[in-house]
């Protein structure tokens, strides 16, 4: 990987179609654990997208390398990045639900708390949030998971609510 990246990156230079080639790499990076590089490598692309006006195919592209391998927490943090500054929120909320399993598993309470909450502020109606919450009891602050509760709290309850305004008006 080392010798094939400079090439793949010379030949996306001469022609940005060779995304793709680089896109190989990246995904190849990740499969051998290597997520820090693999982030690296698709900073650099992400610049070339930029400059070329092709961060669409180069979004799509990312979305389906992590989605065929599984990146750790280094490169899914540059990812939310990503689509968080291109306002891609389906794609990130995504992200932060991942990570909050990476880390969730890595014991990283807080950093998992963090992603949850971010993910409430972004699509406060993606489930499995409750059950998350739940995972996190007893081992962040009961103050910030008391604030993450009720904002997820107060979705649900406001949800019902719309679907008996939605019924009561078919009814009529």
């Amino acid at each position: 990987l080392d010798d094939a990246e400079p090439v793949a990156l010379l030949l996306f230079d001469n022609n940005p179609d060779e995304i793709e080639g680089v896109g190989k790499i990246i995904g190849l990076w990740l499969k051998a654990g290597e997520n820090v590089r693999a982030a690296e490598l698709a900073r650099e692309l992400q610049s070339h997208a930029e400059k070329t006006k092709r961060m669409r195919e180069f979004l799509a592209m990312l979305r389906e390398i992590s989605q065929q391998s599984q990146p750790g927490i280094a490169f899914l943090e540059y990812l939310g990045t990503v689509y968080n500054t291109n306002n891609r929120e389906h794609e990130y909320c995504e992200t932060l639900i991942r990570l909050f399993d990476l880390n969730f598993a890595a014991h990283n309470f807080l950093k998992a708390a963090d992603c949850l909450d971010r993910a409430v502020d972004v699509d406060a109606y993606e489930t499995g949030h409750q059950q998350r919450l739940e995972m996190l009891r007893g081992k962040i602050d009961p103050a910030r998971y008391d604030l993450i509760g009720t904002r997820i709290v107060s979705v649900m309850k406001t949800k019902p609510e719309e679907e008996e305004q939605t019924s009561s008006t078919a009814e009529e």
